[in-house]
């Protein structure tokens, strides 16, 4: 009977400790960007924990700049108690005149200017006032139903995620101009010898034409032309896009166009 006993209450004590864990992980995870947090899933209870995660924060901006607030203040302190000797004793030799305009100096640390001069000019003042603005600001944006993470964080991130995009954009160009070889003029190809029915034209490009969307009306001069489907295929000189192009009468109204001076040369 002990030893079950002896089981459950284990057992009680490894879940206790697996859902204290899951919060702790939570409190952290709720740091990062909002965008990121449904990755989590089921697994961490990210959607409980944004006000709180933000209330530590705060806390620690509150515990650590009270705290350093006191070493500047002393250091301060210190710092004006030896210029008032320096003064005294430059009184005292003749160097410097008598009275209490220039032996009155008072404490940086009994002044506002000193909590100022700590939050905006020293790291810890700095790093201080940054969480109690970031802790305030997530707390009020999680009661008005708006939860974020760490703003730092956040633009950290934002900036890692685009280097990483146009490094994989450049490295997948470098790739595709690889297959598609040097760049040459487009060409026009019947429909038929294209293997694109239902086209009057196709365009032949040796590199893509990211303004070419489906449904963009292009204006040669005499005729416009619809924009279908691009297609790739690849060639024995290299790969190539092929744009099916659709008459249209010039009468219509279109809402995007692009002007193209059809080449004058076939395959």
């Amino acid at each position: 009977m002990a030893t079950g006993w002896v089981g459950v209450l284990a057992s009680s004590g490894r879940e206790f400790l697996s859902i204290v864990g899951k919060l702790l992980l939570a409190l952290v995870a709720c740091n990062l960007p909002r965008k990121v947090w449904s990755r989590f899933g089921a697994a961490l209870p990210v959607d409980l924990m944004p006000i709180p995660a933000a209330a530590l924060v705060l806390l620690a901006g509150g515990v650590l700049g009270f705290y350093g607030f006191l070493d500047f203040a002393s250091d301060a302190a210190s710092q004006n108690n030896r210029a008032m000797l320096e003064i005294a004793e430059m009184q005292a030799s003749g160097e410097a005149p008598q009275g209490p305009e220039a032996s009155a100096a008072m404490s940086v640390s009994l002044t506002m200017l000193s909590a100022l001069a700590f939050a905006l000019l020293t790291p810890t003042g700095l790093f201080c006032t940054y969480l109690l603005l970031s802790g305030f600001t997530r707390i009020v944006s999680s009661i008005l139903d708006d939860p974020r993470g760490d703003p730092l964080i956040g633009l950290a991130h934002a900036l890692g995620a685009r280097f990483l995009a146009r490094r994989v954009e450049k490295r997948e160009r470098r790739e595709r101009e690889g297959r598609e070889g040097p760049e040459v003029s487009d060409r026009i190809l019947d429909a038929c010898r294209a293997d694109l029915p239902g086209a009057d034209l196709v365009v032949v490009a040796s590199r893509r034409k990211p303004e070419w969307t489906p449904g963009t009306i292009l204006d040669t001069g005499e005729r416009f032309f619809r924009v279908g489907r691009a297609v790739e295929r690849d060639l024995p000189v290299g790969l190539r896009t092929f744009y099916p192009l659709t008459e249209v009468p010039g009468a219509e109204a279109f809402r995007r166009i692009v002007r193209y001076e059809v080449p004058r040369t076939a395959p």
